[in-house]
């Protein structure tokens, strides 16, 4: 699977050379997996509470947490109460109309937003 994603990221893009993008992508997924091996995720606010009790204490032994309201994650975003098959429908919807089809599409499509100064 490394090799056919690597191919389409170079056919993507028209940048970089298949087998150094195999390598890259081996080593950011090595990378990634050790970063992020000991984190502990929890779904629905009481399982949050809990974990955040256990680490108050030192009884936790992951190094970061991350807390999320809905199982699997918020449709909607952060806080969201919408989490229906109806509302996982309107996100498929949306994404069919966005503009953008690929990566390289999405980034280009920012290039031209200047950052926001802040006051």
């Amino acid at each position: 699977m490394r090799i056919p994603l690597a191919k389409m990221a170079v056919e993507e893009t028209g940048m970089g050379v298949v087998e150094d993008k195999v390598i890259k992508n081996n080593y950011a997924a090595e990378y990634i997996y050790n970063a992020y091996k000991n984190t502990k995720t929890c779904d629905v606010i009481e399982e949050c509470k809990r974990a955040l009790m256990r680490a108050s204490k030192n009884l936790l032994p992951n190094n970061f947490i991350e807390g999320m309201a809905c199982v699997g994650g918020c449709i909607g975003g952060a806080g969201c109460l919408t989490h229906g098959e109806k509302n996982k429908a309107e996100v498929d919807k949306y994404g069919k109309l966005a503009h953008e089809k690929t990566i390289t599409e999405a980034i280009q499509s920012f290039s031209h937003v200047e950052p926001k100064k802040e006051n």
